[in-house]
């Protein structure tokens, strides 16, 4: 797993105002689809990694802290329970790798 990229103070800025669109379009009842695709980023690649965020977001909010199935937060926001699923399980992949970096960055390596 790559690390995360780092933003420039700029990519910043677009990254939370996107967010807040974002979350503001879905809560307006908006799909996640239609919500991303009003997004104006010029960056195909900023864009494409606010969307995913945003995904995890969601998955966060509705699965995690309001106790919704994956399969009914897929229906609420017009994509995929598969989608849902593969978004989920990158989450979890993305968090157990963080927690062994900084185990092993913790870890005093040397001689017993």
């Amino acid at each position: 797993m790559d690390d995360f990229r780092k933003f420039t103070k700029q990519e910043n800025l677009i990254y939370e105002e996107a967010i807040r669109t974002l979350t503001a379009d879905v809560e307006r009842g908006a799909g996640y689809e239609d919500a991303v695709n009003k997004l104006a980023i010029d960056d195909a690649q900023l864009k494409q990694l606010i969307s995913d965020d945003f995904l995890k977001i969601l998955i966060v909010k509705l699965h995690y802290e309001e106790g919704m199935s994956l399969k009914e937060a897929a229906s609420k926001l017009g994509v995929t329970h598969e989608l849902m699923v593969a978004t989920k399980n990158e989450m979890l992949e993305e968090v157990q790798s963080s927690a062994i970096k900084a185990f092993h960055s913790d870890v005093k390596w040397g001689n017993a």
